[in-house]
């Protein structure tokens, strides 16, 4: 009488979702527990050989005080893990970076802290950076932002180029919100979905929720990137759990 039982999980096997067997596995993560300058530190976890943030120095320089990496939004301070050209075109699969942003409480105005990929091999500079570009990298592409005002945008890029999507200021300051990006490497033409603390943003005018190159974007970094203005007063943000993953599946 047990033969009826097993057979109904074995026909019920085909019908589960996907997303049940999907193996994801963790690349970098960093939780930023180490005091002090990141700069040239090993993420907590990592496993890819030889992973360590690059960032500015003096007072550009990203300082951890053991719970998050704190950045001065009013000087340019961008960091990134440079995992080597064509790291993500050699090795097909559905890259996930997210990170926690946190703006002070009753900040507002047009002033953002970004989450991304780019093609920087000393990823130091705002992912909007001229600089970057004149030196023939492509800057931030893809990569998405949060406003000190609540709003916000994701970029297919190059740099600040083709806006996909904008939403309402709604994210208010005081509290962390989770941007994320997926990046599907394993087609002739990559995809890319991104959300907001797990709701996604519909990158297309139709309300569809996936964005696919035409060319795809050079990428060898993954990183962080605030506004590109050197500008008083000084602002200061907390990222924390900064995460890269790979997955086999949606």
């Amino acid at each position: 009488m047990k033969y009826p039982l097993a057979l109904f999980f074995i026909a019920l096997a085909p019908c589960l979702p996907a997303s049940l067997s999907a193996k994801t596995t963790t690349l970098i993560h960093d939780n930023f527990a180490e005091s002090g300058d990141i700069n040239g530190t090993a993420p907590a976890n990592s496993t890819i050989a030889g992973a360590v943030w690059k960032s500015g120095v003096k007072e550009r320089a990203v300082v951890s005080d053991g719970k998050s990496a704190i950045v001065n939004i009013a000087k340019e301070q961008s960091g990134g893990i440079d995992l080597g050209p064509n790291f993500f075109r050699d090795n097909p699969g559905i890259y996930i970076l997210s990170m926690n942003i946190l703006f002070p409480e009753k900040e507002e105005g047009k002033r953002w802290m970004a989450l991304g990929f780019n093609n920087g091999s000393f990823p130091t500079q705002s992912f909007t950076d001229i600089t970057e570009r004149a030196a023939g990298n492509a800057a931030g592409s893809p990569w998405v932002l949060l406003r000190a005002g609540g709003q916000v945008n994701v970029f297919a890029g190059p740099g600040n180029a083709k806006l996909l999507a904008g939403t309402p200021a709604e994210y208010a300051s005081g509290k962390a919100h989770t941007l994320k990006l997926a990046l599907d490497t394993r087609g002739e033409k990559w995809k890319l979905k991104a959300s907001v603390n797990g709701t996604p943003i519909p990158l297309m005018r139709n309300g569809e929720e996936t964005y696919e190159f035409n060319q795809n974007p050079e990428i060898r970094c993954v990183g962080f990137s605030a506004t590109s203005l050197d500008e008083a007063p000084p602002t200061t943000v907390a990222i924390s759990d900064f995460r890269l993953e790979k997955s086999d599946s949606e």
